[in-house]
């Protein structure tokens, strides 16, 4: 037998056996049904990461929507100054996240509302005139806040708080808060400083 043909059996054994070895040792297996060579990731002695099953919710939070409002007019320089004059919120949660929040911005002599949900940012001219009054950082309670420091006023008829809050808006020092139970609006005001109801 030439030496050439002896090198090749020599490597043709070791070959099998390193693959009968990783076949008894359940590296590799054959059994899958499709004849497919499959290598077993399965070989931390069955420990897996459980797979994350929740879905992300699309609901932003005031504060999120507002972050990203000033990261969204940073790049135009118009609007390096820019004054806030009305937020509006939609479908929110009692949580305070919203499907959809508005912004009612003036710069440059122009007011325009930026509409931001869960895709990203549009912007829309705003036609008639804004609300006077500016909407300063700090001069007023947050949506989640207002909504928690008046749970039992917005859902006293509602125990379990099954509400759904359609909207809820800011302007001119005041909150408006529109609910929707079986197809029937409730609307509630609210002092946007102190969280306070307006009766």
């Amino acid at each position: 037998m030439r030496r050439s043909s002896i090198t090749i059996l020599l490597i043709a054994t070791v070959i099998i056996g390193l693959v009968g070895i990783a076949y008894l040792t359940g590296v590799i297996s054959f059994g899958n049904g499709t004849g497919d060579l499959q290598t077993d990731t399965n070989i931390d002695g069955g420990l897996r990461p459980v797979p994350d099953t929740t879905i992300p919710s699309s609901l932003i939070t005031f504060e999120d929507a507002l972050d990203q409002l000033q990261q969204h007019l940073k790049g135009t320089p118009s609007s390096s100054n820019f004054t806030l004059h009305y937020i509006r919120g939609t479908d929110l949660d009692i949580q305070g996240r919203a499907a959809h929040w508005v912004f009612g911005v003036r710069y440059d002599n122009q007011s325009v509302l930026e509409y931001f949900d869960a895709p990203g940012w549009r912007s829309v001219s705003w036609e008639g005139a804004a609300p006077e009054k500016e909407i300063v950082g700090g001069s007023f309670v947050s949506p989640k806040s207002l909504i928690e420091r008046n749970t039992g006023v917005l859902f006293a008829s509602d125990p379990k708080q099954e509400g759904l809050i359609k909207r809820i808006d800011l302007m001119n020092g005041k909150y408006t808060v529109i609910l929707e139970r079986q197809g029937t609006p409730q609307t509630f005001v609210f002092d946007a400083g102190s969280g306070g109801l307006i009766p």
